[in-house]
């Protein structure tokens, strides 16, 4: 069965907007526009690489949502045991590397998505309490990288999903993320409308993840907890930011629809504000004379009173500092 998945904050508005322009930004600094294509994700993965990529061929929604994240894939994985054995790769004739890469399409590496893990998060108690500090995560795991000389451990991305959208919604984004040659974790926490957790723990579970993708016998044999890759939509995106200012295992950031505070969550305790951390992570990173975190940005503002004016995606675009940028306007 195939499960159609939405781009960015389409998931605000449970349909697809036609992506009309695309903005690269270094700093402050406008640096380019480019035209709407199917090579969108080729931009974003160029963020990470720190290189501008400029695109010139207009295409459709439909090719464009296809390219940037497989949107309708086959989500249904084969069974596999966790063991060590599971990811280890059984391939002894070498090829060439690829010598090209189209990350429109699924990337050389065969994706194994491992059984569905819980992890209690004691080191966080009391600040969570019985069930809200349970996590409930899938991990994907690139497979067959011997066989072009690509052996672990891999960087590990970490993708956060908006307020309440369960993380099935991404299942196609943590898919393609691996088939490239990442450690990919999907993840649910215990919480809801009326008993939900603050962005402050809500980071520390994502500090958390790391942590234990680095620790567990088995999937710590492929990761590389030294190079993190947060991803996160709408709330994810503010709390992917977040995490970022406050760990330098982070090394890039791609946000989707990203929001800061809102009437929902207000700037108080509990609830910082995403852009004011991006400002301090880059000010940080200047003054240690470290190399910036390369973000990618991706928007619509179409999310109405879940994604403000005042607190969407436009505005880190327009706060942001010294980041190699794409911002992708819907």
């Amino acid at each position: 069965m195939q499960t159609p998945v939405c781009f960015a904050s389409a998931l605000h508005q449970a349909h697809c907007c036609q992506l009309t322009s695309l903005q690269t930004w270094y700093g402050r600094r406008h640096v380019t526009t480019v035209s709407c294509s199917r090579q969108l994700s080729l931009a974003v993965r160029a963020v990470a690489e720190e290189s501008a990529v400029a695109i010139g061929q207009v295409v459709g929604r439909r090719q464009l949502l296809a390219g940037f994240a497989a949107i309708s894939v086959d989500t249904k994985q084969p069974e596999v045991s966790l063991q060590p054995s599971t990811l280890e790769d059984s391939e002894t004739q070498a090829s060439s590397p690829p010598t090209s890469a189209d990350y429109t399409s699924p990337g050389p590496f065969r994706v194994v998505r491992l059984p569905r893990l819980e992890h209690t998060c004691h080191k966080l108690f009391p600040q969570c309490l019985g069930t809200q500090c349970l996590l409930r995560l899938d991990v994907f795991c690139p497979k067959g990288g011997s066989s072009f000389g690509a052996l672990p451990p891999y960087p590990v991305a970490v993708f956060t999903g908006g307020f309440l959208v369960g993380s099935s919604s991404y299942l196609s984004y943590a898919e393609r993320l691996t088939s490239w040659g990442y450690v990919t974790v999907l993840y649910d926490k215990a919480e809801s409308a009326v008993d939900n957790l603050d962005d402050v723990i809500s980071v520390k579970f994502i500090q958390e993840i790391i942590d234990w993708c680095g620790s567990h016998p088995v999937i710590s044999r492929v990761s590389d907890t030294s190079r993190v890759y947060l991803c996160g939509h709408s709330r994810g995106g503010k709390l992917s930011v977040l995490a970022a200012a406050l760990d330098p295992r982070v090394v890039a950031l791609c946000l989707l629809d990203p929001v800061d505070n809102t009437v929902w969550a207000p700037l108080g305790p509990g609830y910082p504000s995403g852009i004011q951390a991006l400002k301090q992570l880059g000010d940080k990173q200047t003054a240690d004379g470290r190399q910036a975190v390369p973000l990618a940005l991706i928007g619509s503002g179409l999310g109405g009173d879940c994604a403000p004016k005042a607190a969407n995606f436009r505005q880190v675009a327009m706060n942001h500092q010294s980041f190699p940028c794409i911002e992708a306007s819907l």
